[in-house]
């Protein structure tokens, strides 16, 4: 199983703090869920690659709608990185003829294993998209220079009342979903009715009513984006520190050696395309050198088999990691790690295993 099938809840990091934490320590980088849609996991049962169907509605237009609702959500589906979207737009006849029948969920787990689709996000367009614009009026003090002296320097200010006329354009388009696992024919729902509501204001009675077009490409952003949010995790990069210094290696003339490889090892992450397989070479030398005593050589190679999704081996090595460290290895404030990194590696644990208990609840 690959990593980014890792499924983890995760906190923002602050822009000033990830800054530090580059400066201070090598990190991997490892995608990791967000957040996930309630029930998500006991209804796809780890689903990830799916199919895509915009069924017909009754409109001279619909084929456009069609289109880009499909490429909205698409695209948002894609922004958070979970999915795997597969092309199954050469079987749109069949799909329509199988919606039709109402003969989805008879037929489904043939044509997933048929299209080699895990899930299929069926999507319907109940009525055409609606606009409407509203003009409106509000008032506001606006300061201005009421005298000025001889060399043009303002002496004296003053406030007066402005009308503003607002135009308001409300843009809705209308979609609903089913995301259904092909398997078992399980399903989450969702809709969209929310708007998109652009305004274009100015002193002038005949101000202009904002663009159409603008309304219509952000209802269907705002449709796309609400409908990934309650069918889909979210799936965003967690960073973890992988270590240099030679904690648990008692003999002094082997020490230096084990943070060499142990640092150049870190040196393929830190490189413009990282290699965790050379990263991993050089931290079983630092382990081997180490005879297997280095904390940090288990940490590091802990990390590299939870990206590779070992989760078994990744939980060994870390175990090892932490019976080699000594009881301050989880709050170490080694390797300059500062202020919300004092507790890194005990962050990293507790999403360790939070992750564990996902598989487990993933694969039941």
């Amino acid at each position: 199983m690959k990593i980014n099938s890792l499924f983890l809840s995760i906190k923002y990091i602050s822009l000033s703090a990830l800054i530090l934490l580059c400066q201070c320590v090598t990190t991997a980088k490892i995608p990791v869920v967000e957040s996930a849609p309630p029930n998500f996991y006991e209804t796809m049962k780890g689903a990830r690659s799916i199919g895509i169907y915009v069924d017909d509605i009754a409109d001279s237009k619909s084929d456009d709608w069609k289109n880009t609702i499909h490429t909205g959500i698409e695209h948002a589906l894609n922004d958070f990185n979970y999915f795997k979207i597969v092309d199954i737009k050469n079987r749109s006849q069949r799909l329509k003829e199988m919606s039709f029948a109402q003969q989805m969920g008879s037929e489904l787990k043939s044509l997933g294993n048929e299209l080699s689709i895990q899930g299929l996000l069926y999507l319907n367009i109940p009525e055409s998209p609606k606009h409407d614009c509203q003009l409106s009026t509000y008032s506001k003090e606006e300061t201005y220079c009421a005298e000025k002296d001889k060399e043009g320097k303002c002496t004296k200010q003053a406030t007066r009342k402005i009308i503003m006329y607002e135009q308001t354009l409300t843009y809705t388009v209308f979609v609903n979903a089913k995301l259904i696992n092909t398997t078992s024919g399980q399903t989450i729902v969702a809709a969209n009715t929310d708007s998109a509501v652009l305004k274009n204001s100015g002193e002038s009675s005949s101000v202009s009513c904002p663009s159409v077009s603008d309304g219509y490409a952000s209802a269907v952003q705002i449709a796309s984006v609400n409908i990934a949010e309650i069918i889909s995790p979210k799936v965003r990069p967690f960073l973890i520190p992988v270590f240099t210094s030679a904690i648990g290696v008692n003999d002094e003339s082997k020490s230096k050696l084990v943070e060499s490889y142990l640092k150049r090892g870190n040196s393929w992450l830190d490189a413009s395309s990282p290699n965790f397989d050379f990263a991993k070479k050089d931290w079983e030398l630092a382990l081997n050198e180490s005879n297997y005593s280095s904390a940090n050589a288990f940490w590091n190679l802990a990390v590299f088999y939870w990206q590779s999704g070992e989760i078994s081996k990744a939980e060994e090595y870390f175990n090892k990691a932490l019976s080699k460290g000594g009881a301050d290895f989880l709050d170490s404030t080694l390797e300059n790690l500062k202020l919300i990194f004092r507790n890194k590696r005990r962050d990293v644990m507790n999403k360790f295993y939070e992750e564990k208990k996902r598989l487990q609840l993933e694969n039941s």
